[in-house]
């Protein structure tokens, strides 16, 4: 039972929390705080997790309860602390994350490769790769016909040949 009422608290308060966020008319572009690190999603409720752009709007992305993300960012976005698990569009309330900052393990790296954000939107997006081929391409350089199941988009050359992917030759 206190269990119970301990959880029925928690989702008031951030429903609490969310419509507070929601009042708000001033949007702040954020001052993004590198962070790297695993963010494992926190959420009781039905459905998934809404992520919010650099502004603080609600975005039409959900993320799922349980599921782990790579963290690229920190920033406080309309008084509310969120970390980036994507480029700018894509930013999660830290009271719905669990970060951890410590070298993951191979389950964790291979979540994390599972749910790695596939949209081109947004200008931190540089490469784009093919997952069959294992090939990256950079900004400018053409993309020789991706199809859209086989893009995977990273944010710097380390990041992709991390996850063993080498440059394109042409």
């Amino acid at each position: 039972m206190k269990k119970q009422i301990a959880s029925f608290l928690t989702l008031l308060i951030a429903i609490l929390g969310v419509g507070i966020g929601l009042t708000t008319n001033t949007a702040h572009a954020a001052t993004e705080t590198p962070v790297s690190g695993i963010l494992t999603v926190k959420y009781n409720g039905r459905g998934g997790v809404n992520l919010l752009d650099s502004k603080g709007k609600y975005q039409n992305q959900y993320v799922k309860r349980n599921s782990k993300w790579k963290v690229f960012a920190k920033a406080n976005i309309n008084g509310r602390l969120m970390y980036r698990i994507g480029n700018e569009h894509q930013w999660i309330p830290a009271t719905y994350a669990n970060v951890e900052t410590a070298a993951p393990t191979k389950s964790v790296a291979k979540a994390v490769k599972k749910n790695t954000t596939h949209s081109s939107h947004g200008n931190n997006v540089t490469l784009v790769g093919n997952k069959r081929t294992k090939v990256y391409h950079l900004a400018g350089q053409e993309a020789y016909r991706i199809s859209p199941a086989n893009r995977i988009y990273f944010h710097s050359v380390a990041e992709a040949q991390a996850a063993g992917y080498r440059q394109s030759k042409r």
